[in-house]
């Protein structure tokens, strides 16, 4: 299968196009930045699969492209309604999908249809006039920007009871943000009390492709508990409704929390690959080809490995120090028998560890960009996927690292198990 990957940030389909390739599929990888010849990356990503860094350069491959993907919204999803026009099928984010995640008060409504209920939030089109209110109704909040401003201030979790922390930040902004007073929306969302919980799945523009995956992010790493039902948390029908009528089709994510009484709270969506959502797939997937193929053309594909299904899988990052390579060597047990492809800025190996499958990605000695290599483990609890991380590590050589297991296990384990009790009564 020929895939066209349309990449708005450089790299961060990286490890998309480097799966497809390791499952032998012709990829061709295009960043819409403009070409760096002194970037590390142009050298690196051109082994196992085509990479064009140029901003029109996909249009050149319209006509070769089997599928295509694109891995963020920030063209307002001109390009994919571009390229299902000339015929190619897209698993991305359209127009009106796109607004889901850009415009958070249109994201709040299509909760609403679905049944949820999302947090009490307030508009305020100017940062002073949002000060104002602050220093009017003292108290914790959360802020929030449209994403057409995420270069100046990501979501910020006020911490003081009294809301100074963010008064200060809205002074900030105030004057960062002077040239758009009046035409940005900024947001106060009330507090939620509760578990962080995520809902993922794929959508083929008729329905939601296998099951909904629920998920957990944490500051040390993420997992995915695929013994909950996530229809437990989201009515599947209501969310099928919403994606069809936004002509949805490709991988999502439904951030929000479990409260104390056990009802499931949103309070934004993804409609694109994310960093947890690509780690995920890119390990956990029988064919990640097929699997955007089906989101593109309506088709129907098992989404997860068996083994992962009724499993809890973890993904751990190895943490490195910010002056020394990543990784200097890399071995591995029975080399002679593993399919290892080294696609530019990182090895992918597949072999068996304490008696079950682990996936691991390592990057390549002397790139000093990439800090960050997952090892992934699937088990029948969190403790015991983590026990297969720690193995993987173990027959791996990696120098000056840290593998953050004690702390994924201290942050996610409660949380985990709560949500497991709730959901399942157990």
């Amino acid at each position: 299968m020929r895939v066209l990957i349309i990449d708005p940030v450089l790299e961060h389909g990286l490890q998309i196009a480097q799966r497809l390739d390791r499952d032998g599929h012709e990829v061709v990888y295009c960043s819409v930045w403009a070409s760096d010849s002194g970037s590390p990356y142009a050298d690196a990503l051109g082994r196992g699969f085509r990479f064009v860094s140029a901003p029109q350069a996909w249009t050149d491959y319209i006509d070769w492209a089997d599928v295509a993907t694109i891995t963020g919204c920030e063209h307002r999803g001109f390009i994919s309604d571009f390229l299902r026009k000339a015929g190619v099928p897209v698993a991305g984010p359209g127009k009106i999908a796109a607004r889901l995640e850009l415009d958070r008060r249109l994201g709040r409504d299509a909760f609403r249809e679905m049944g949820l209920d999302p947090p009490v939030s307030r508009t305020f089109f100017g940062a002073g006039e949002m000060a104002v209110f602050l220093e009017e109704h003292p108290g914790r909040y959360v802020l929030k920007l449209d994403q057409t401003a995420r270069d100046v201030s990501e979501t910020v979790v006020g911490a003081d009871p009294d809301g100074r922390d963010l008064l200060e930040i809205a002074r900030r902004l105030g004057r960062q943000l002077r040239f758009a007073e009046g035409r940005l929306c900024f947001y106060l969302e009330d507090q939620l009390c509760g578990d962080e919980v995520g809902v993922t799945g794929w959508f083929n523009g008729e329905h939601v492709i296998g099951e909904l995956l629920v998920g957990y992010e944490g500051n040390a790493g993420y997992s995915y508990d695929c013994r909950i039902p996530a229809s437990a948390l989201v009515r599947v029908s209501g969310l099928e409704d919403v994606l069809r009528r936004c002509e949805y089709q490709g991988p999502f994510d439904i951030n929000g929390f479990l409260t104390s009484s056990g009802q499931y709270r949103p309070v934004e969506w993804t409609m694109r690959w994310g960093n947890a959502l690509s780690e995920f797939f890119c390990h956990a997937t029988p064919d990640l080809g097929t699997l955007i193929h089906a989101a593109a053309t309506c088709g129907d594909v098992p989404i997860v490995h068996d083994h992962v299904r009724s499993n809890v899988t973890a993904i751990v990052p190895a943490l490195t120090p910010e002056e020394g390579p990543d990784v200097r060597d890399v071995v591995m047990p029975h080399e002679e028998a593993l399919p290892v492809v080294r696609a530019g800025a990182s090895f992918w190996a597949e072999f068996p560890t304490n008696g079950g499958s682990g996936w691991m990605t390592l990057p390549v000695y002397g790139l000093q960009e990439y800090r960050v290599a997952s090892y992934v483990g699937t088990g029948r609890d969190l403790q015991d996927a983590l026990s297969k991380v720690s193995a993987l590590t173990k027959e791996i050589w990696v120098t000056g690292a840290r593998i953050p297991i004690d702390e994924i296990e201290e942050e996610l384990s409660p949380r985990m198990q709560r949500v497991f009790s709730k959901v399942t009564g157990t």
